[in-house]
């Protein structure tokens, strides 16, 4: 039996909003000085505490396997140039301002709501969000 389009209509409505409140949890947690925007700034102090929390051995760089519900083997691979097989805190920075960039689309310097929202600011997400994809 189908899904009337009424309700399919109202559960995308419903978990489109659910995303947003969840997104703007987050949002506000890394937003320190509360204007509205995430920096470049912030997104590095939030990255610097993602990046502590996930180092799960200490060893002060990020494997495959403490990262991988964040990052896809390939990005790993990608973002690590000195081919370690490890994120150290600079890569890790550097990933977070890549990843900044691609998401302000409005090319302002910093991340708002709206843009933190998009796939480009789910990216983000996932290495400044605490409370994403947490270990």
């Amino acid at each position: 039996m189908p899904i009337p389009t009424r309700v399919c209509i109202g559960l995308l409505l419903f978990f489109g909003a659910f995303a947003r409140s969840l997104a703007a949890d987050g949002f506000d947690a890394i937003d320190g000085d509360h204007n509205g925007t995430i920096s470049q700034e912030e997104a590095q102090v939030a990255g610097l505490a993602v990046f502590m929390s996930i180092d799960r051995d200490g060893d002060g760089k990020l494997s495959n396997d403490e990262v991988q519900s964040r990052l896809a083997t390939q990005v790993l691979k990608a973002a690590d140039p000195d081919a370690d097989g490890a994120l150290n805190p600079e890569e890790y920075a550097a990933l977070v301002t890549a990843r900044v960039k691609s998401a302000n689309a409005n090319g302002d310097g910093a991340v708002d709501r709206e843009e933190y929202g998009t796939l480009a600011g789910k990216l983000l997400q996932d290495l400044v969000d605490e409370g994403r994809n947490a270990n």
